[in-house]
């Protein structure tokens, strides 16, 4: 199949062998190393490139090692481009016939005289750096008595040929050096211009990251302490966003960054609270949301929090759950939903009451024992203006979950529009794989929400897995009608009071007359959060009509 006049076919095979060879090294006789030889001259270079990595997994004769590397060398000569592919094979194949380099066979490569003195070979010669190579990467009992016949000027080269072909040679060459060539060794054993120009950048992020979160943090005491304003809210905000898109922070630190993101956003309700504005009630409802949304989304991705991490969330909802009573208040509402949801937020701060146990908390238990004894709109108002965030140091050990949608075609995925369409979920999973969801967002804008069957998520590394999954949308579109369908990767979390933060999450106010127990069907205990970043997969609705064969009756 080597010969097949198919590249397709020939690649395929080759690729073949070469899984095997990964397992268990090929021993190739001499027959079939001429097949390999002739492959090597083939005028596709995938097909090269494929020879090379099933060559760098066999093993032949010390005859056919020499044939091979006469092949090798005429390919250098004719193919420029299969350079670093040839090298990387030589590294392999110099580790797998380590038993077959013998100090006379390096000679034989290297033209080296063991009577005369050696003539100095050119340091940019493409077949003599292939043979370095090849002799230099044996085993290491065999890499002494090689070394033991190499002139100096191949150990001069050593430093040269690394820098010029990273990871073409082993990292320990400095033992080999002889000890009359003491700048060689120092050469070898020095860090290279990119470790160095890599540590330095290293260093200089680390020290962008200390100090961009300790101005974060700084205002977020502030924030904390302070009477609220919104400068204060917009200082958080800044340092806060400015931390996460400049610096490479840590898992704990990020999270930090968005506790403070949601601490500015209960300032801004603390400043309209005050205001007693009722011109601002659309935009507290949207601000209560996000708070109580982005609150269950750093709970949900955030893996390893501790309990007292934990409680300042559940301190966060609290403070969203009584500024959404104080703003129906201020307008119409239903008295069924309010009497309910008071019931469940004095349920709420007392389990935060039970679990700030430390006297440092005393300011924030006295809100909320009063807030547990009354709700009435004076005590709401006064819980909201007296709030300060707690404390939020989550521990060092802790992990984001996320998830990675792979890109998929840029052409449009085109369906029959009689049928419903199959959307292609691909997707790679980072610190977690229970309670993942698909989202869709529909050309109408409307979201649907899919629970993914544990059966289509297969752990493909650690802590990591793959998701593969096609879900069928009805998408109300006829032929010709281009859209856009936008997929998201989400988490399910278990609501703390499901019938508030159902009413919350929603960001608007409940109306009277409202058909109460028919809405709260449709929404379970739980909070969807993404993930993921918005995939947008461009659609084209046809009519697929079948095509006649000969043997259809006309």
């Amino acid at each position: 199949m080597f010969n097949d006049s198919s590249d397709r076919v020939r690649v395929r095979a080759i690729r073949a062998l070469t899984v095997m060879g990964t397992r268990s090294v090929i021993y190739l006789t001499d027959e079939q190393l001429s097949i390999a030889v002739s492959a090597i001259k083939d005028s596709s270079q995938s097909v090269r490139l494929r020879i090379y990595e099933f060559l760098s997994v066999s093993v032949v004769s010390s005859n056919g090692l020499q044939q091979l590397m006469h092949a090798i060398q005429d390919n250098l000569e004719a193919y420029s481009s299969d350079l670093l592919p040839v090298y990387r094979a030589l590294k392999l194949l110099g580790a797998n016939h380590s038993n077959i380099i013998t100090p006379q066979l390096t000679c034989t490569l290297l033209n080296i005289s063991q009577h005369y003195l050696s003539r100095e070979a050119r340091i940019d010669d493409v077949v003599y750096a292939g043979n370095v190579i090849l002799v230099i990467n044996t085993k290491r009992a065999t890499r002494h008595a090689v070394a033991s016949v190499l002139p100096d000027y191949v150990f001069g080269h050593l430093p040269y040929l690394c820098d010029k072909y990273p990871g073409c040679l082993p990292n320990n060459l400095a033992e080999y050096v002889p000890a009359h060539l003491p700048y060689v060794r120092q050469m070898l054993v020095r860090p290279t211009p990119d470790t160095l120009v890599t540590q330095m950048t290293r260093d200089d992020d680390e020290q962008q990251t200390s100090a961009l979160f300790t101005r974060m943090q700084r205002v977020l005491n502030k924030a904390c302490e302070e009477p609220a304003s919104a400068q204060i809210a917009d200082d958080l905000v800044l340092a806060a966003r400015t931390f996460l898109h400049t610096a490479t922070a840590e898992c704990r630190q990020k999270v930090v960054a968005r506790y403070a993101e949601l601490v500015s956003i209960g300032v801004k309700i603390k400043v309209m609270v005050e205001s007693h504005d009722t011109m601002q009630v659309g935009e507290m409802f949207a601000l209560t949301a996000r708070l109580m949304h982005g609150s269950y989304e750093i709970e949900a991705r955030t893996q390893g929090l501790d309990p007292l991490a934990r409680t300042s969330l559940v301190y966060l909802r609290v403070l969203a759950h009584t500024a959404w009573l104080f703003a129906h208040s201020l307008s119409e509402h239903d008295p069924r939903v309010v009497a309910k949801m008071r019931e469940e937020l004095q349920l709420r701060a007392t389990f935060v009451a039970q679990a700030l146990s430390s006297d440092k908390f005393t300011a924030a238990k006295e809100l909320l024992s009063a807030l547990s004894n009354d709700q009435t709109p004076e005590i709401l108002q006064h819980f909201v203006r007296g709030f300060c965030a707690l404390e939020f140091v989550p521990k060092s050990q802790c992990q984001y979950a996320r998830a990675e949608i792979q890109p998929g075609s840029r052409r449009p995925l085109e369906f029959d529009h009689r049928f419903p369409l199959r959307v292609p979920i691909n997707a790679r999973l980072f610190w977690t794989s229970r309670n993942i969801v698909a989202n869709v967002t529909l050309p109408t804008q409307t979201t649907r929400v899919w629970r993914v069957p544990p059966n289509f998520i297969k752990p493909c590394g650690l802590m990591q897995s793959s998701l593969e999954w096609d879900v069928e949308v009805e998408l109300p579109l006829g032929s010709g009608e281009v859209a856009a369908v936008k997929v998201t990767v989400g988490m399910e979390c278990a609501s703390d009071v499901p019938w508030s933060d159902a009413f919350v999450v929603r960001a608007a106010s409940v109306p009277v007359l409202y058909d109460i127990a028919d809405y709260y069907k449709k929404h379970e205990s739980h909070v969807v959060v993404e993930i993921s970043s918005l995939q947008t997969l461009s659609v084209n609705p046809i009519e697929i009509r079948p095509q006649p064969s000969a043997h259809t009756r006309i």
